[in-house]
């Protein structure tokens, strides 16, 4: 990467006659990134003798990527500042302030370079966190999935266990880049308490989002209050040796998801309330596959805003009717939703299933069977009216 470097500090002199302390500046541009160090370094130079502002400014953080050898997401533009002082085990940032795209961040990072993989701990805290600005499609942090670096290895054979396939793409990935490193280079701890969450315009609340990251764990856990309700979500996934075992917790409690239909089109009028409940133990062969032996329960109730109902009506009555028009749909809507769904050893079925609208109430029957990825859905149509 061309660099271009500028470091100044205290005269030649001063060091000659004796200081206790030395001025150091570093400005470099490296990776169309601006990094500025400046402060103090107390003399003699020990572990914990400095203390730097620190500034890096970017359009992407992915642009580090070729340097750090490593997959940081296409996050950006950002804006990072702290003091950044050393710590017998590595690194401390204190007052540190961050800003990327719409979000701000304010807090501490500590860096463990002791371990064989540094650690990475952030206690952070946000006046405006924005969705959006941390939504890459094909970027995560769960272990084992495919990334940039590593997406085109080839596929190790079936009988091999998750660990051996992990242990096979880091080896691929070293021959690539030359040197003896994994395929995930750090381990993160994450702890975000944000007062304003939005996703694009609309504001979902406030609330605090968990993560911790690892070679062979993702742990995750959201909690957020919504105008409407609360969401309390937990997640952990691990891979062990036969493939992964982990679970993954949801209740949500009358929140607004128009949040989510206008994230596909802003301009829709249509919402709602959705209210869920789920609990499933989670085990597969892989990440992708987590569902195939999951077991536990998916329980919903929707109330739907602004969508007719149609195609149901319609469906529902007689041909005959549907064409004389003695049906009008205009003024049917879908009232609401309720389903009670099981799933034992990643097949789903149902306890309760039915949809209600203006005109139609609906029994149904759903099956679904994860392995084989099908679907299986009946839904029997009893109108209210002759």
């Amino acid at each position: 990467e061309p660099l271009d470097l500028r470091l100044q500090i205290s005269p030649l002199e001063a060091f000659i006659k004796g200081l206790d302390k030395a001025m150091f500046l570093l400005e470099v541009n490296v990776a169309n990134t601006d990094v500025r160090l400046d402060g103090n370094i107390k003399l003699p130079v020990s572990s914990k003798t400095l203390e730097m502002n620190v500034a890096v400014a970017g359009q992407r953080l992915d642009q580090w990527n070729s340097l750090l050898v490593s997959d940081l997401p296409p996050y950006g533009p950002y804006k990072l500042t702290g003091n950044l002082g050393l710590t017998p085990k590595g690194f401390h940032v204190a007052d540190f302030e961050g800003l990327l795209g719409e979000s701000d961040l304010g807090g501490t990072i500590d860096i463990n370079m002791s371990k064989q993989r540094p650690v990475w701990t952030m206690n952070l805290v946000s006046n405006k966190l924005q969705i959006n600005d941390f939504i890459v499609e094909g970027y995560t942090l769960i272990p084992g999935k495919t990334k940039t670096a590593v997406e085109n290895a080839p596929e190790s054979k079936p009988d091999k266990s998750a660990k051996e396939k992990e242990r096979e793409l880091s080896q691929k990935l070293d021959q690539r880049l030359g040197e003896t490193l994994e395929v995930d280079q750090w381990d993160i701890d994450v702890s975000v308490e944000s007062r304003n969450v939005f996703s694009g315009k609309d504001r979902l609340g406030d609330g605090k989002i968990v993560l911790s990251s690892r070679a062979d764990s993702y742990d995750q856990s959201i909690q957020l209050d919504t105008p409407g309700g609360r969401i309390d979500s937990d997640m952990g996934l691990k891979l062990v040796d036969d493939g992964i075992r982990g679970h993954i917790k949801l209740d949500m409690d009358k929140f607004d998801f128009g949040i989510l239909l206008r994230r596909i089109d802003p301009e829709t009028k249509s919402g709602g309330l959705l209210s869920t409940r789920v609990d499933l133990q989670l085990a597969g062969k892989n990440f992708t596959d987590r569902f195939d032996q999951a077991s536990g329960v998916m329980d919903f109730a929707i109330w739907p805003q602004h969508i007719s109902s149609g195609d149901i009506d319609i469906w529902s009555y007689n041909i005959f009717q549907a064409v004389t028009s003695s049906v009008s749909s205009a003024d049917s809507k879908v009232n609401c939703a309720v389903g009670i769904l099981n799933v034992e050893e990643g097949q789903l079925n149902e306890e309760f299933l039915a949809v209600d609208t203006t005109k139609v109430w609906l029994h149904g029957n759903i099956d679904i069977n994860y392995p084989n990825e099908t679907i299986a859905l009946t839904l029997v149509p009893r109108p209210k009216k002759p």
